[in-house]
């Protein structure tokens, strides 16, 4: 079956592939995963910002891990996204 019919919304790109995304084999690799499902990509694990240069450079839309934050509570997490908003209008 064509990968463009099955039922997902999101293709998360793993940390054991962002681990290694600046080794040029890896790259080239997470290069063609994000060209293939451009509508539906996200790397998560990210943790350095070597890691988020590569996958910007390769134009990945969304990105998620550590290097942003690490998991917190609810309120904690409010907090951090209104810290976050007031930082932007800035």
């Amino acid at each position: 079956e064509s990968i463009s019919r099955l039922p997902f919304s999101v293709l998360k790109i793993d940390k054991c592939l962002i681990d290694h995304v600046c080794e040029t084999r890896v790259k080239i690799l997470v290069d063609h995963i994000i060209k293939l499902s451009k509508a539906l990509n996200i790397a998560e694990g990210v943790e350095t910002t070597e890691q988020l240069d590569v996958l910007r450079k390769i134009k990945c839309d969304e990105i998620q891990g550590f290097y942003y934050a690490r998991p917190m509570p609810e309120a904690q997490f409010i907090e951090y996204v209104r810290k976050s908003d007031n930082h932007k209008k800035l």
